[in-house]
């Protein structure tokens, strides 16, 4: 254990799980069900659309870079002149407004009924979080074999006969560019939960009557929007003036400062993950 705790990517990780653990039990003393149910099913939630996310970002960025490669590698110009174009298309769209876009069209669907089920909802908005930032991911992965193809190892494999395929795959990404993905998929989640936290709070603030009728699933940026999380906030500022009111703060207002918590914490906790392990493997 003493061994596994000198990094420090692995001591943030265990600091955030304990944290979690703390407020949990925290919850369980002083919150009522139904609102602890409501903050920890918006967590869940939340992590949920997050899996999603970087998967259908590593699926694509995956796809479009080894597209991207062959085509080139083989003169196939037009092909990998297209994929680029989508790739800058992708890049000039601010990716709040993408969001926002792809938010449109998921309520379209609901309210056709196409989407019913919770899990398809969350599915769908995982889906559109890892459209938005999927060329982050295939940016990387191009920079990695631009590396290798400054030196004589893509030239050289490909002459012994190593299959493109085989080479960009195995020897470039898994065997040699491992850490690299591994530490985008960390900066990954902290982007992924900013994002998506940031979105639904701007639906559930702006369009609220809108996102109330299609019954999105609720996650920690549309419960920070809830009335009574804000209220429970600006019980913060009664510090100021009375700070013998902390002990009824945190025992009173949990709804909204545990949904604080959890996003400012978890966003803190990655960002430390993320640079301890690039400190780590000096990337």
């Amino acid at each position: 254990m003493t061994g596994w705790m000198t990094h420090r990517d692995r001591r943030w990780f265990l600091i955030w799980i304990t944290g979690l653990l703390i407020l949990l039990a925290w919850n369980l003393l002083f919150l009522n069900r139904p609102a602890m149910l409501r903050v920890w099913s918006g967590f869940g939630n939340t992590l949920m659309i997050t899996v999603v996310s970087l998967c259908t970002a590593t699926l694509l960025s995956v796809s479009f870079s080894l597209i991207m490669t062959l085509t080139r590698w083989n003169h196939h110009r037009w092909i990998f002149t297209m994929l680029d174009l989508i790739l800058g298309t992708l890049r000039s769209v601010p990716q709040i407004i993408g969001l926002l876009l792809g938010f449109i069209i998921l309520t379209l669907l609901i309210q056709a009924d196409w989407l019913t089920s919770p899990t398809l909802i969350l599915t769908g908005m995982g889906l559109t979080v890892g459209l938005v930032m999927f060329h982050e991911f295939t940016d990387m992965l191009n920079d990695r074999i631009a590396a290798f193809e400054q030196t004589d190892f893509v030239h050289a494999s490909r002459v012994a006969g190593v299959p493109d395929r085989v080479l960009i795959l195995i020897e470039i990404w898994w065997r040699n560019s491992r850490p690299h993905l591994i530490n985008k998929l960390i900066s990954g989640t902290g982007l992924t939960i900013f994002l998506l936290c940031s979105i639904d709070f701007v639906l559930s603030v702006g369009l609220s009557q809108t996102v109330s009728a299609v019954n999105f699933p609720p996650t920690l940026g549309s419960m920070l929007a809830h009335i009574d999380s804000k209220q429970d906030i600006l019980s913060i500022g009664v510090l100021l003036s009375d700070p013998t009111y902390f002990w009824p703060m945190i025992t009173r207002h949990l709804q909204g400062l545990s949904v604080a918590f959890l996003i400012t914490f978890t966003l803190v906790c990655w960002f430390r993950i993320g640079n301890g392990y690039s400190g780590r493997h000096h990337l």
